[in-house]
Parts: C-alpha cells; sequence; structure tokens
C-alpha cells in the first residue's frame, strides 16, 4: 500500500459498520470522542503503521470490535495488509486485495448528445461485471443539466443506489436537455430533443442483455416515455422520479377541459369554449388524420404496466399557481443586486401556459410560437374571433380557420411528419393536466411514492422560500443520510438487490 489510504478508529461493532452512510457515530477517533465526519485522519504510509493499543484492547475485551474507517486518497492496486508481531516476530498475516480509483470508473457512461447510437459499452475499469447480478440499471438526469453536471448526478445516483443494495451494473446516459437562449431556457425546445433522443436510447437499452430497469430524473422520463411508446424500448421496471410530464399522458381522465376554476386555462381563453382551444382541436378529426394526434392525452400508455411514479407532493417547480401566471411570479426580486432567485418556482405550470405566446409584452421568456395560447391575428393585427364568434362557429370552421395562433403551417396538414407531431406537442399544445413529479396517478393498481412522505424530521435545509420542503432535485441534493428510504425503495421496486 503506496500511501493510498487513510483510516479513522471507531467504536462501532462489526453488526454496525455498514450503518455508516445513515447514522450518525461520536465514537470516533483515538479517544473514542470525535464524530465520524470530523474525526482524525491517519495515513498509512508503505512502511506500515502499528494500530493504537487502546483500540486492541478494545478488541481484545468484546471481538465484535476493532472496526476502522477507510479513505481511498490515491489510485492503488497494492493489497491492504495486516500483520499481528509478537516478541519482534511477525505470527500472522492476512491481506485484503484493492482497487482504488474514481467513482467514474465503476460504470458506464452513455453519451447521447449527438443523437447517434453510441454502441455497447465495455465493463468499466473498476468494477468488472462479473461482481454484479447481471441487471441493468440505466439512468437520465433532466432539464438544463450540461455535460459536466450530467457527471455529477451520475456518480452521486451511482453511489447511493451502491449503498442501498444495488448489484446493478450501472449506466449513466448524457442527452442534450441543456439547450438554450442567451437568456432563456428554451424548456419547450428540449422537450422536443427528448423526443428526438428517444430511438438512440431505445436501440442503446434494448442491446443490452440482462434486465434493464430505467431510473428518470424530470424531463429525462419524456425520453423514456418516448422511448416505451414509439420506438420499442423493452425495460423491466421503470422508476419515475419528479416527472416532468403531464398526467393526462398515462391517464386520460386527468385531462381537465373545466372552463371555471382550471389554473391549466389561460386567463385570457376562459370565455372561449374547449373546442375552440389548441390542447382540444385533435378532436376535430379522425383517426387516420395526423391532427388527431395533436394531444397529450394517453400520449404514453405503454409505460403504466412497469412504472412507478416517486413524486414529491412539495416539488417547487411543478408547484400550480392558483392565479394569473407571469414570468415574475414567484421568482424573488433583488433590485440592490439585481438578483433573482427562485426562479425555479411554478416554471413547468409557466412553460405549458407560455406556449403560442411569444411577442406579447409580458411573455418574452419563456414562450414559442407555435399554436398554444396565442390567438390567429387578422390582417389588422386583431383577434380573428371574439369569444362569441368562435364559440359558435362550426366544426368545419375551427379545422379551416383555427382560433389560436396558426403557426407553423407544418401541423395544418391532414399528413404531418411524426416528428413534427412530436415538436408540435413540446411547442404549441398545452397541457391540460398536472405533472407527474408533483401528483399522484390516480388510476388501479398503479403504485405511486411521494419522497415527501418519508422525509426526516431533521431536514438539513430551511429554505427562505420554501422552509424544508423536499424540492426538485433533493433526491441529488439533500444528503444520503436523509433520503436513504427513498433509495432503498427504489432498489426494492426495482429488485436491484
Amino acid at each position: 500500500m503506496v500511501d493510498a489510504l487513510k483510516f479513522v478508529y471507531t467504536d462501532l461493532t462489526r453488526d454496525q459498520a455498514g450503518d455508516f452512510p445513515i447514522t450518525s457515530n461520536s465514537t470516533c477517533g483515538v479517544a473514542m470522542n470525535q464524530n465520524s465526519y470530523e474525526a482524525t485522519t491517519i495515513q498509512i504510509t508503505s512502511d506500515g503503521i502499528p494500530l493504537d493499543l487502546s483500540f486492541l484492547n478494545r478488541i481484545a475485551a468484546n471481538t465484535n470490535k476493532g472496526v476502522l474507517m477507510m479513505e481511498a486518497v490515491s489510485p492503488s492496486t497494492a493489497p491492504l495488509v495486516l500483520e499481528i508481531w509478537q516478541n519482534g516476530s511477525k505470527v500472522w498475516e492476512t491481506s485484503l486485495a484493492l482497487s482504488l480509483s474514481g467513482v467514474e470508473d465503476m460504470y458506464r457512461k452513455v453519451n447521447l448528445r449527438s443523437m447517434i447510437n453510441p454502441g455497447q459499452q465495455g465493463p468499466p475499469m473498476n468494477y468488472p461485471d462479473e461482481l454484479s447480478n447481471g441487471k441493468n440499471v440505466v439512468f437520465l438526469h433532466g432539464f438544463s443539466v450540461d455535460e459536466q453536471a450530467a457527471r455529477g448526478w451520475h456518480a452521486e445516483m451511482f453511489k447511493r443506489l451502491y449503498w442501498s443494495g444495488s448489484k446493478a451494473k450501472f449506466h449513466g446516459v448524457t442527452w442534450r436537455g441543456d439547450d438554450s437562449g442567451p437568456i432563456d431556457p428554451l424548456y419547450q425546445g428540449n422537450v422536443n430533443n427528448a423526443f428526438l433522443t428517444a430511438p438512440y436510447l431505445a436501440r442503446y437499452v434494448n442491446e443490452l442483455s440482462g434486465d434493464k430497469i430505467l431510473l428518470a430524473h424530470s424531463l429525462g422520463n419524456m425520453v423514456v416515455s418516448s422511448a416505451m411508446q414509439d420506438h420499442s424500448l423493452n425495460v423491466s421496471t421503470y422508476i419515475m422520479l419528479d416527472a416532468a410530464v403531464a398526467t393526462e399522458c398515462y391517464d386520460p381522465g386527468a385531462f381537465n377541459a373545466a372552463t371555471n376554476s382550471n389554473p391549466m386555462l389561460h386567463v385570457d381563453w376562459r370565455s372561449y369554449q374547449p373546442k375552440t382551444w389548441a390542447s382540444k382541436w385533435h378532436e376535430l378529426f379522425s383517426a387516420l388524420d395526423s391532427r388527431a394526434e395533436l394531444t397529450w392525452q394517453n400520449r404514453f400508455p405503454a409505460v403504466l404496466p412497469k412504472a412507478y411514479n416517486f413524486y414529491s407532493s412539495e416539488d417547487e417547480v411543478f408547484e400550480i399557481y392558483t392565479n394569473v401566471l407571469d414570468v415574475l411570479t414567484g421568482v424573488d426580486l433583488d433590485f440592490a443586486f439585481a438578483f433573482l432567485d427562485d426562479t425555479e418556482h411554478y416554471s413547468w405550470h409557466k412553460q405549458e401556459m407560455f406556449k403560442g405566446l411569444d411577442g406579447t409584452l409580458i411573455h418574452s421568456l419563456g414562450a414559442t410560437d407555435w399554436a398554444g395560447w396565442g390567438f390567429h391575428k387578422n390582417i389588422l393585427g386583431f383577434r380573428a374571433y371574439s369569444a362569441e364568434e368562435a364559440n359558435v362557429a362550426s366544426n368545419e370552421v375551427l379545422v379551416a380557420e383555427p382560433v389560436f395562433r396558426k403557426n407553423p403551417d407544418d401541423i395544418f396538414s391532414s399528413q404531418i411528419d411524426p416528428a413534427i407531431v412530436n415538436e408540435a406537442l413540446a411547442k404549441g399544445v398545452p397541457a391540460l393536466s398536472f405533472a407527474m413529479g408533483r401528483y399522484p396517478l390516480a388510476l388501479p393498481d398503479f403504485e405511486n411514492y411521494d419522497m415527501a412522505s418519508e422525509k426526516p424530521v431533521l431536514w438539513p435545509r430551511n429554505h427562505e422560500t420554501y422552509g424544508k420542503r423536499w424540492l426538485h432535485s433533493d433526491i441529488k441534493d439533500v444528503a444520503y443520510p436523509y433520503v436513504y428510504k427513498t433509495f432503498g425503495k427504489i432498489v426494492q421496486k426495482g429488485e436491484l438487490q
């Protein structure tokens, strides 16, 4: 061992040794009076180091003790050797084979950002496949995660699954969900990227041998859902984490066409009957017409038999605002420092509400110019229909001249390229239901798990706006001891042991 390890003395028994990631321990250090996270670390040198006599006496008094916590500080493949010496002579020796390197050497990394088939990835450098159970767990990050941030997501998810008992081969998938303009996150464009990525994910996963368990966070669930529905992705289990997908995609009954007290209906359309909305236009066409596919309703039914919904009833991104939304709703403004905070608040609701509103005075950010809640205008720039005129218009008239923004031309044809249908959903068809990531799916025999329900009382963060809520990325951002129950449930449902 060439100076690759440090250790900490502990008073743990062998039965307690595996609990270190989820329990606090204040009996560490030479004097057994330090917390584990701040205890004095001792370097193991190539010449070796004698163990403290008081630690050895504890073992003599209780043979279940003698646990040392090890910390790798440099790469090494040298074994850790324990020797027992008596009266100047070595009387016993044993060794533990080690291979120490960074955590990213323990799993496969799959890059789909270029939307090409990456082919099968070889075994990771420092976690041979023969140590696995033969299963595959494939994880996708969500929206606004660049390549560097994806590395953080993958490393953290791998470690937490491993600590929770997973023995599956881990595949960390990076995809292009972070396209943006100079100041605009372009969420809807990244929804379209999710659709474009789906066939490549399906191809990669379907070529794997062994069971395939898919995990996805936030908008990564759009990639997986489309891959399953549209590209025959074959999975054993699919676990949805904070899913940024409208509930109506899986439960058509969640589609809400009410004209009163419906927070998913834009305020400008409350006097217009549902048949005039972009979200209901598909109902005017037969199944043979591509325009009948311009709906989120029942978009991903193939997902249901394999899926579990891990949501947070406290999620701030998917929280629904019950009054009139604008760009700054929920945003904390600090004018003294020209600073914006809490920009994620209500952000999913906003991107649905702002479809079709690009160019309007109060929707310069987060909006699109595709159909949506924008109005078709006449040559003078006024609405082509008043509410009274629209509500009495025949179906034939609404097919030819819709009330909503008549853009782009590609979606006003009886035969639309499937890629354009998906792009229209992403950019021009507002959902009329809430996001799966904050609400349970109310279907028989479907399992929902509210991650916030098992949140410990001693939550480590008390946010100025959100208090002690389980927020959108807390599955990764909050330390493992506070969220380990959720990972235990993931390992159980995915049968990853």
